[in-house]
């Protein structure tokens, strides 16, 4: 029911393909996982709800339901009982109010507060009627963070979902995949008794090594004849043509990815092995504080190494230069650092104020907690600066917290989302910047990538 995943790793990806009847029906038929071919092939219709910047559904906007959740007595839940209800011909008999035209969502909402009994019968009337017509009709939901601005809603508004999902666990007709960020889930967890049988079960979008350059490979495959003969060879498997695409049956091992890697960039990323292993040293370096780099990411990387070789290295005795391998991290971090502003607006004063005040990483914790606090009894702090944009921005605490509650939720959630890496080294606590976003906000690090390229 849950599905988490970092920015980039799939998440909207994964919607679009669930709710377009195509796309779910090429999957359901292709070379993948069993038990999701299972899952699929039941699928007989598919809504979603989907919150995104561009305001292509209509759904309950921020400005309604910050006014919705600020009253007390509101039931989150029933939020969540309206919409998923919405999106099917309700039954006369249940009494819902029609959709004003101009404020479709608000008499629905507020006439369902009271009604709690009644709307949990009526969704699960209709997963007794779909399974009695054999159908499964699938709920996906995605942008939650989108939902509203207030942390305190959105911890709300995931405890309402978190009820509506343990009450549909078992349900057979009506059936909810839910995509959300590791920062919201983690904190939103704790609100609700239960909600372990739930969390216990998600699945992550993690994308592993080989999983990348099994990607990147066959990315590149798709647009160069040359590439796809040697990626034959160095198999020994032939792949074989699907409509205009390309497709090699199987996974390369680490090992054989290894040895096309070094066929492309070299061993080194250097002269010897003391500059590091090419195939090792891409991935750690675009990876993030908890060891995960997104698609996008990666084939971004992959992209400018190949170019920066053309333009600047084009007598190279290999494909890809070891030199624009580093310029390729650069390139992506300014991209991830980019997708990074647009996901959550205030990292970028907790993290440049790091170099305004001069500092490099590692970095102590408790300088870090001194610099985000400096000048707090004038309000020109890097924490108050943060609270002010509130109402553009989900921040991480509520105002009135006391400080300490602040800096530590500040800490916190960068090191949940992978920006920070909390490190312990001799009792003290230092605060580490992974390079693919320190190379973008050019914060400087003892023996790191150079922030710029070297000419």
């Amino acid at each position: 029911m849950l599905v988490e995943g970092m920015r980039g790793a799939g998440k909207s990806f994964w919607t679009k393909v669930l709710h377009d009847p195509v796309l779910r029906g090429s999957l359901a038929q292709s070379n993948t996982d069993l038990r999701l071919k299972a899952e699929l092939q039941r699928v007989t219709d598919c809504k979603a709800l989907l919150w995104d910047k561009t305001g292509s559904q209509d759904l309950p906007n921020q400005i309604s339901v910050t006014r919705w959740l600020s009253n007390p007595d509101f039931e989150p839940m029933l939020f969540w009982a309206v919409v998923v209800l919405a999106q099917f011909e309700i039954d006369p008999a249940l009494g819902m109010p029609e959709p004003d035209p101009f404020e479709p969502w608000k008499a629905r909402i507020e006439w369902a507060q009271d009604k709690p009994e009644r709307m949990i019968r009526a969704l699960k009337v209709l997963d007794s009627k779909f399974t009695a017509t054999g159908d499964t009709v699938l709920v996906v939901i995605d942008g939650l963070d989108r939902v509203s601005t207030r942390f305190a809603h959105t911890q709300s508004l995931m405890r309402g979902l978190f009820q509506l999902l343990l009450e549909f666990r078992y349900a057979r007709g009506l059936r909810f995949k839910v995509f959300v960020r590791e920062d919201i889930l983690s904190t939103a967890a704790a609100t609700v008794s239960d909600a372990s049988k739930i969390i216990n079960e998600k699945v992550t979008l993690d994308w592993t090594q080989q999983d990348l350059f099994g990607l990147a490979f066959h990315t590149i495959a798709q647009e160069d004849g040359a590439f796809r003969k040697r990626y034959e060879e160095v198999s020994a498997i032939s792949g074989k043509s699907v409509g205009e695409r390309w497709d090699h049956p199987e996974l390369l091992t680490a090992a054989t990815q290894e040895k096309f890697w070094i066929w492309l960039a070299g061993p080194y990323m250097g002269n010897a092995a003391t500059k590091g292993h090419t195939y090792s040293w891409i991935f750690k370096h675009l990876a993030d504080g908890k060891g995960r780099i997104s698609p996008r990411t990666f084939l971004l990387a992959v992209k400018e190494s190949l170019t920066a070789t053309q333009n600047n290295f084009s007598a190279h005795k290999f494909i890809i230069h070891h030199e624009a391998i580093r310029d390729g991290v650069r390139h992506a971090s300014n991209a991830r650092v980019e997708e990074l502003d647009n996901e959550y607006l205030w990292i970028r004063q907790a993290v440049e104020i790091i170099k305004t005040k001069g500092r490099t990483v590692p970095i102590d914790w408790n300088d870090l907690r001194s610099i985000w606090i400096t000048n707090k009894d004038m309000g020109n702090d890097t924490v108050s600066l943060i609270e002010r944009n509130q109402a553009n921005a989900l921040i991480p605490w509520e105002p009135g917290s006391d400080w300490d509650t602040k800096v530590n939720a500040l800490r916190d959630t960068m090191s949940n989302i992978g920006v920070l890496q909390l490190r312990e080294r001799q009792r003290v606590q230092r605060i580490d910047l992974p390079d693919i976003f320190r190379l973008a906000y050019k914060i400087g690090r003892n023996g790191g990538i150079a922030v710029n390229r070297k000419s």
